[in-house]
């Protein structure tokens, strides 16, 4: 099924996710299939939305390791994205 899905999705110009990579058996699966991109615990643990920024994404970018210019652009609109979020002050709400 996951096989027929996969094909289905290359038709459609639809980008694939598998989640729940665990083992290195899992990530061979994954590649064999040809999907996009692989998600679980054999990549990464879970990890912050500042974590993500501060520990990968930047080191991503230092290295110029993202691969693509689009990649790298929509990486630091997402790194200024996290940092405007934690600099925004949430307004109160009125009590009646």
């Amino acid at each position: 099924i996951l096989e027929e899905i996969v094909r289905l999705t290359k038709k459609l110009s639809i980008s694939t996710v598998v989640e729940g990579v665990e083992t290195a058996e899992d990530d061979s699966f994954v590649k064999r299939l040809s999907c996009d991109q692989g998600q679980g615990y054999f990549y990464n643990r879970p990890v912050s939305a500042e974590e993500f920024t501060q520990s990968i994404l930047l080191k991503a970018i230092e290295k110029k390791s993202l691969y693509n210019e689009n990649i790298a652009n929509v990486a630091i609109k997402m790194f200024q994205s996290v940092q405007w979020m934690k600099s925004y002050k949430m307004p109160r709400l009125g009590s009646g």
